[in-house]
């Protein structure tokens, strides 16, 4: 299993469950402004993930990446006001 963790607004970990991970910044501009599941989502051998919704912001636009349990991953534009 492996798991993708939010380490700080703008850097993400990805590597196996129980290890540091590599390390990735976002490019300049985009941050992460919410994240559900405590900022980590585990992915398993079989497909399957842990639900998670992670929002990223760019100027005024916010995407909504969201993962459900069969590992099943959308992005969506959130409305903005």
């Amino acid at each position: 299993a492996w798991e993708v963790r939010v380490v700080d607004d703008r850097t993400f970990a990805q590597g196996a469950v129980g290890e540091d991970g590599v390390l990735t910044t976002l490019p300049s501009g985009v941050r992460f402004v919410h994240w559900t599941a405590g900022g980590i989502v585990r992915f398993s051998s079989a497909g399957r993930a842990g639900n998670a919704t992670l929002v990223l912001a760019a100027g005024d636009l916010r995407q909504s990446v969201v993962i459900n349990q069969r590992g099943r991953v959308s992005v969506r534009r959130e409305a903005t006001s």
